[in-house]
């Protein structure tokens, strides 16, 4: 498998996988990723700006998030730290293949190449695959909390 940074090239690629991902999402009854988001034009920022990652195999996208510093997208004080990345819009066009594992394990070895402090994430806690996945790699819930868009429970993984 690859890992990269997405491009442009990759947006329309994404998006389709992104529709496959939320067609699961509505059979599996998952509160999650409710309406429209991720929107199309927020991936496309998301490319834009640098955050997009995806992982390829055989040349095949199968596997899409964003990578990008915390702060840049959720309210100070959401962390127990100013100085970390996050990741989030996790999506993989096939399950049970540990895509999911190689995109997250991929991230956190490129935030720790930036030599950050560590990684904030927010998760739904009805999602309970994410859930173990996150904490397989040593992620620990460190609260809850209202958003404008969900009530989510918030994990972290310092580093030391």
């Amino acid at each position: 498998m690859i890992y990269k940074t997405a491009t442009i090239r990759d947006l329309e690629y994404i998006i389709q996988m992104k529709n496959e991902v939320k067609q699961r999402i509505i059979q599996k009854n998952l509160p999650i990723w409710l309406e429209d988001y991720p929107t199309d034009d927020l991936i496309k920022e998301d490319i834009e700006h640098g955050f997009g990652r995806i992982i390829l195999e055989d040349q095949e996208i199968v596997g899409y998030a964003s990578l990008y510093p915390a702060i840049s997208d959720y309210p100070s004080q959401t962390f127990s730290e100013e100085d970390l990345f996050s990741f989030g819009r996790v999506m993989v066009k096939y399950e049970g293949r540990h895509f999911a594992s190689y995109l997250v394990d991929s991230m956190i070895e490129e935030i720790r190449k930036m030599k950050k402090r560590g990684i904030g994430i927010l998760v739904d806690a009805c999602n309970e695959a994410a859930v173990r996945l996150y904490k397989k790699y040593g992620f620990s819930k460190i609260g809850e909390r209202q958003f404008p868009y969900a009530y989510l429970d918030i994990y972290e993984l310092l580093f030391s």
